[in-house]
């Protein structure tokens, strides 16, 4: 009997669609690609009634800002303290990964991450600052040092003074910021032709959104075998992409179940395939159904979630 190894579990065929896509084409990233994390108390509740500033003003940008993905930062930094990743690595992970980065200072904690992020120059120019009117004209250190550094530095504008009982009031204001400024990276073509093949060379950003588009196309797909579709692709790579797939499990967008990994939302994409995602789907489906004796698991799987 034929011993059949993982790299001819996946032929050349199976990922030339989307190989063809970054050779020959321009490529483009959807309106849902910008990535902000909210920063602030941490969530005490789930009753509204005794909501923080943070939950009030993210369901606000969730329902009103919607082309946009939110996530609560402690909630990646839970996930990937995990994998025993030091601080300095997370927030350096985080600053390469999102696009915005709002902060209210509505707790010790949250003006702590404050005095860190003002001190990288990589997140400082990603803060959106949300405090307390009552301390707008006061001369503490916060507003002569992270603050005025941000109010210099930040794309997004100087610091958003509010009652951070009724947040809701500003998150027009902050949410208008996001848009105005990410306008022009909602247009921003990736990198294609020879260059798109050197992976290494790819913007962090770019690199967890194709991660995420490739777990979509083959889910579900153990670590392993996306480990070997993705050096089908990439013959050369210094990436450890499983440093990017344990980011994309800590951000929600990518699941794992029974050691696979699953995409939990089936239409969405960061990156446009000229309308051709939804064949190169189907190309793998029908691979899979075609070597059922091989890919008996993640039938089964797709059995019980779709």
């Amino acid at each position: 009997m034929k011993i059949i190894n993982h790299a001819e579990l996946f032929p050349t065929s199976l990922v030339q669609p989307i190989l063809d896509i970054f050779n020959k084409s321009i490529v483009w990233l959807t309106n849902d690609s910008v990535i902000v994390f909210l920063c602030g108390r941490a969530v005490q509740s789930s009753d509204p009634k005794q909501y923080t500033a943070r939950q009030v003003l993210m369901e606000y940008l969730q329902k009103h800002f919607n082309d946009f993905n939110y996530f609560l930062a402690e909630d990646v930094f839970k996930d990937l303290k995990d994998n025993q990743r030091d601080l300095l690595s997370l927030e350096h992970d985080l600053a390469e990964s999102s696009d915005c980065i709002i902060i209210i200072l509505e707790s010790a904690g949250a003006i702590a991450e404050l005095g860190a992020f003002a001190m990288q120059s990589e997140i400082v120019e990603k803060l959106i600052i949300v405090n307390e009117n009552s301390f707008k004209n006061e001369p503490s250190f916060i507003n002569v040092g992270p603050i005025a550094k941000t109010n210099k530095k930040s794309k997004y504008g100087s610091v958003i003074y509010a009652d951070l009982n009724v947040i809701g009031l500003v998150g027009s204001q902050i949410g208008d910021r996001i848009k105005k400024v990410n306008a022009q990276s909602l247009r921003r073509k990736m990198i294609s032709g020879e260059e798109s093949m050197n992976f290494d060379n790819w913007p962090k950003k770019d690199q967890i959104l194709f991660i995420h588009d490739l777990i979509w196309f083959f889910y579900p797909v153990s670590k392993a075998n996306l480990i070997v579709i993705f050096n089908s692709i990439f013959k050369i790579t210094k990436i450890r992409i499983t440093t990017i797939i344990e980011l994309l499990c800590a951000m929600k967008l990518v699941k794992k179940k029974d050691d696979y990994l699953i995409s939990p939302c089936a239409e969405k994409l960061f990156i446009r395939y000229n309308n051709r995602h939804v064949l190169i789907r189907a190309k793998v489906l029908n691979h899979y159904h075609r070597n059922r004796k091989y890919f008996g698991k993640e039938l089964d799987l797709l059995k019980n979630i779709q």
